[in-house]
């Protein structure tokens, strides 16, 4: 005898026996997958980050490396403001494909894309426009020296915020 569940109109329905579910393994190809875009748009700014101060720090002065501290913070800061776009078309596209919608699944990928762009260019409006009053209120009065350097940092970088976000 097979249960009764409630829809909701309050009508009686079969409920599904586990006979009738298709079950699906998981294993960890299928999970690197699904996580490793994601994980990827979550590190690769502090990645850069990284690579830029083993550069400066071997490279340029140590006001030069002082300076980077502010101006990573800045960029990378302000590339966190959009990585919710990343999480849910993850998981947007993630949906349309295990129900098969592949058309759904482009269209969400594109908007996110268009998204990542427009939120890149306003970033790297922002940073240009204004850096300086920024750099000043994150190194603080006591480290106004290092705002010129970061400056120029964070000028190059913000270029980069469209790539970063898409």
């Amino acid at each position: 005898m097979a249960m009764q569940s409630m829809d909701a109109t309050g009508d009686a329905s079969p409920s599904p026996r586990s006979s009738d579910l298709e079950i699906t393994s998981l294993d960890a190809r299928k999970v690197a997958k699904f996580i490793a875009p994601t994980l990827a748009l979550w590190i690769a700014p502090p990645v850069m980050s990284l690579i830029d101060t083993a550069v400066v720090g071997r490279t340029c002065s140590a006001v030069q490396l002082a300076s980077l501290s502010p101006a990573c913070t800045l960029i990378d800061a302000s590339a966190y403001l959009f990585m919710f776009v990343a999480t849910a078309c993850t998981n947007l596209v993630a949906d349309a494909l295990a129900s098969g919608d592949t058309k759904e699944a482009d269209l969400v990928l594109s908007d996110a894309l268009w998204l990542s762009a427009i939120g890149g260019t306003f970033l790297t409006g922002v940073s240009l426009t204004f850096g300086t009053p920024l750099l000043r209120a994150i190194a603080g009065a006591a480290s106004y020296d290092v705002v010129p350097s970061a400056l120029t940092y964070v000028k190059w970088r913000a270029w980069g915020q469209p790539a970063v976000l898409m």
